[in-house]
């Protein structure tokens, strides 16, 4: 399958299984708690926090920068991809939030994905596929993932808590657990580590959820720049 320079992912990722969707629904439901604890602004952003945090690994480095970052945080990480992260929209949470996966913050952008911010499936594995191109080939892009809640106004927990039910990998007393053990963590995290509001706070408290699997890259994703043929 080839894509174009830019393109849209389709609105649904190859199917997970239980285990892994069961970890990337309980990533959202511990950002979320923690979005309403801390009055948040970037309520909504969850599924992109969390299916970008999923996809990397231990070494791997999250970053949020505003209009004017600063030199510090356009430092890269000496090991593992850094992915800087800025968003774009109102005080009702971004419309918007662009991803650099990159080693250096000024390393060429050689392809460019748009992606359905409110699809945490959808976003993990845009984000895999991203992560591997810059291991495998040094080479960085950019994921614009598309949150404005008047898509729709969907919840992205409430589509990945439909998909898994309609496959029967969850119900209603898993996902009642689901929810108190999420509450309890973000309790904790909110007390413990002194979160504030905003996406660099929910991207600080992302990184405390050690990523537990690496998941599958779609096969263009991992073709090294200018191998693709153009549409």
């Amino acid at each position: 399958m080839t894509y174009p320079a830019t393109m849209t992912l389709p609105g649904q990722a190859a199917e997970l299984s239980a285990c892994d969707r069961t970890d990337l629904l309980r990533r959202m439901l511990v950002l979320r708690h923690l979005a309403v604890l801390r009055h948040s602004p970037s309520r909504g952003a969850e599924a992109v926090l969390a299916g970008i945090r999923a996809a990397l690994s231990p070494s791997d480095t999250i970053r949020v920068v505003g209009g004017r970052p600063s030199p510090d945080q356009l430092t890269g990480t000496a090991a593992g991809v850094t992915v800087w992260l800025a968003h774009f929209g109102g005080n009702g949470g971004p419309d918007r939030i662009c991803a650099l996966f990159a080693h250096q913050y000024r390393d060429r952008v050689q392809r460019q994905l748009a992606v359905d911010g409110w699809d945490a499936e959808a976003v993990l594995a845009a984000s895999a596929g991203a992560a591997r191109v810059v291991r495998t080939w040094g080479a960085a892009r950019l994921l614009t993932l598309r949150t404005a809640a008047r898509r729709g106004r969907r919840d992205p927990i409430a589509v990945l808590a439909t998909r898994m039910r309609l496959a029967r990998q969850l119900d209603d007393g898993t996902f009642r657990a689901l929810e108190l053990d999420a509450r309890r963590i973000a309790n904790r995290l909110s007390r413990d580590r002194g979160f504030d509001s905003g996406l660099a706070a929910l991207a600080t408290a992302a990184d405390e959820l050690a990523p537990r699997f690496a998941p599958g890259v779609p096969e263009a994703a991992g073709e090294p720049p200018g191998q693709r043929p153009r549409r």
